[in-house]
């Protein structure tokens, strides 16, 4: 397949010098680069990097030079030998050519060249920023699935290449010109000898700054029907080691394909206890899996089913920090517009649910933003406004809770912050406790007592992000069944009244205005203080700048909070908003 060669190279490589960075992030056993100017690629590729100030600079010993290069890489079994020249060796381009290499790209002011070192057919893709792969998903009448396995490199001090532990589906990259449905049909017609055709497109993702050389990847998953039953698997040996109909429940059971898996689970409605449904029960599926060691992969579909869209959607909820504002912690242009549009709409109660106070969040927005708001909810729902500034929601913490937090925050290092309503408050000001005002637009908090007697509705700890993560377990041990604990920023571990959340102050908030929220409210946010909220709207909207609890809670994902993905959001609510008349 030709998913055997994905060499392509960014010009943010070349220009920051990276190959040594980018050694290092694969994870490709270094047999074949022996010299101090040679970097092994993916997929048994070789590249000698001619900028290094020790590589060959004699242009007659080109010639010499290449040739022991290219037996060695043969003999180490490299597939393709690659060159980058900068602008002073550019001579050599010439010698390169009449030996074999080919341009593959220029990147900044440097020569890419390449040269098919192995038999057949040449598998370099020809140069672009995004590489488009699809896999093929294969049902036969019997409800089993057609997986394959390949073939994987030979191991350090082995000349025989060895068949891979893990079953996945066929597929690879496309050829020009071909749709996705075709290069899937093709991909698994080649790896297979099944003949298919294709039915829909079950879900995609789209990831970038894939190693070595930063490339984007475009990767789909068709579904595909095989055009007759009765055929038989016909592998090919030089790719595929093995190749089979698994039955899709023991997959599931006995396999840990995390993509496959999830196709499994989301597009036929396969668990630990239900079968898989002989036809997909939705389509579109969200494939952002997570891999181990690798970021999560954004995508454009819902997470599961196509969320059944409410019918009309009457009130819409949006975080602050991450979601309207982007992270210089301002708000973004197209955010602020939809905001306007969705406050001035007759029809739709447009209100903010943030982990702010009022007059933090107030004032971290625009004017007119901030001007045209009516109520909200407000320091992780535990204080609600109506649109006349009257408190609909309230709770509290324990004041034995708040002398514990101080005393944990003093054990360990962490600045406590009191959020009573719009006054901030702390044993002690720190440069963190400072940041709060000069960079979240919070009130500046000011010195005072947290003891027993001590009146809060939330307490922040301010610390190093990871200190407060290893920290988190004690500290919530230590409180017990008096206080829920969650997060929004990684340096704030927020302390709450027990089983308090943002949820608890949007239902509040919606319950006093008369708005059903289970099926007319559309909500949007980003942090793990959001998951309930979204996961309890009727549309539930995560950025793709969101952690994993609010990803995996929400309907949609749109674009993230530097790209105005909170827009995108409110358009969308505003689209099933009743009429204006």
């Amino acid at each position: 397949m030709r998913a055997i060669m994905l060499l392509l190279l960014g010009r943010r490589a070349v220009r920051c010098g990276a190959y040594a960075l980018r050694r290092r992030s694969t994870k490709a056993p270094r047999i074949r680069a022996t010299a101090a100017d040679e970097v092994d690629l993916p997929y048994r590729g070789v590249l000698a990097d001619l900028r290094l100030p020790d590589s060959l600079k004699d242009e007659d010993a080109f010639d010499a030079w290449a040739e022991e290069r290219e037996r060695r890489w043969t003999r180490d079994g490299a597939l393709s030998g690659w060159l980058t020249l900068p602008p002073e060796k550019a001579a050599l381009a010439t010698h390169a050519w009449r030996r074999g290499f080919k341009l593959h790209h220029c990147a900044g002011d440097d020569l890419v060249l390449y040269k098919w070192l192995a038999e057949g057919e040449d598998k370099v893709p020809p140069w672009g920023n995004t590489q488009i792969g699809c896999a093929g998903f294969v049902v036969n009448d019997k409800g089993e699935l057609l997986v394959v396995r390949e073939w994987q490199p030979p191991k350090e001090g082995q000349t025989t290449r060895e068949p891979s532990q893990n079953w996945k589906l066929p597929g690879g990259l496309a050829d020009a010109g071909e749709s996705f449905f075709e290069c899937a049909a093709r991909e698994t017609f080649e790896e297979t000898g099944i003949q298919c055709r294709g039915v829909s497109l079950l879900g995609m993702w789209h990831r970038h700054d894939l190693v070595p050389w930063g490339k984007s990847d475009l990767y789909c998953v068709v579904r595909l029907e095989p055009v007759d039953p009765a055929q038989q698997i016909k592998a090919d040996p030089a790719e595929i080691s093995a190749c089979r109909w698994y039955d899709r429940d023991a997959f599931l059971r006995d396999e840990g394909h995390p993509l496959i898996s999830k196709v499994l689970r989301e597009c036929y409605g396969a668990s630990d206890s239900i079968g898989a449904s002989s036809k997909p029960l939705s389509e579109c599926v969200d494939l952002g899996v997570q891999w181990p060691g690798r970021p999560r992969y954004a995508t454009y579909f819902p997470r599961a089913a196509p969320p059944r869209m409410p019918s009309v959607v009457r009130a819409i909820a949006s975080d602050v920090d991450g979601t309207l504002l982007d992270s210089s912690s301002k708000c973004h242009p197209a955010a602020a517009a939809a905001v306007a549009d969705a406050c001035a709409h007759d029809h739709v109660r447009f209100f903010i649910a943030t982990g702010k106070c009022r007059a933090g969040a107030l004032a971290a927005l625009p004017r007119e933003v901030s001007d045209s708001l009516e109520g909200g909810v407000f320091v992780n729902g535990l204080v609600a406004y109506d649109a006349h500034g009257e408190i609909v929601h309230e709770r509290r913490l324990n004041g034995a809770v708040i002398e514990q937090c101080a005393s944990f925050g003093a054990e360990h290092g962490f600045a406590p912050v009191a959020y009573d309503r719009d006054r901030l408050y702390t044993s002690m000001i720190t440069p963190r406790t400072e940041e709060l005002a000069d960079r979240y637009y919070e009130p500046r908090p000011v010195v005072g007592s947290l003891d027993r007697d001590a009146r809060a509705n939330k307490i922040l700890l301010l610390g190093d992000a990871d200190a407060l993560a290893a920290a988190r377990p004690a500290l919530a041990e230590l409180l017990g069944t008096e206080a829920s604990l969650t997060v929004a920023i990684p340096t704030m571990l927020e302390v709450l009244p027990p089983g308090a959340s943002k949820r608890e102050g949007v239902r509040a908030f919606c319950d006093h205005h008369g708005i059903d929220e289970s099926s007319e409210l559309a909500a949007v946010g980003d942090g793990e203080n959001d998951a309930e909220m979204l996961r309890a709207a009727a549309l539930g909207v995560a950025v793709a700048n969101a952690g994993a609890a609010a990803m995996g809670a929400a309907d949609i994902v749109v674009a993230s909070n530097d790209a105005g993905g909170a827009a995108q959001a409110i358009r969308m609510a505003l689209a099933l908003a009743p009429p204006v008349r």
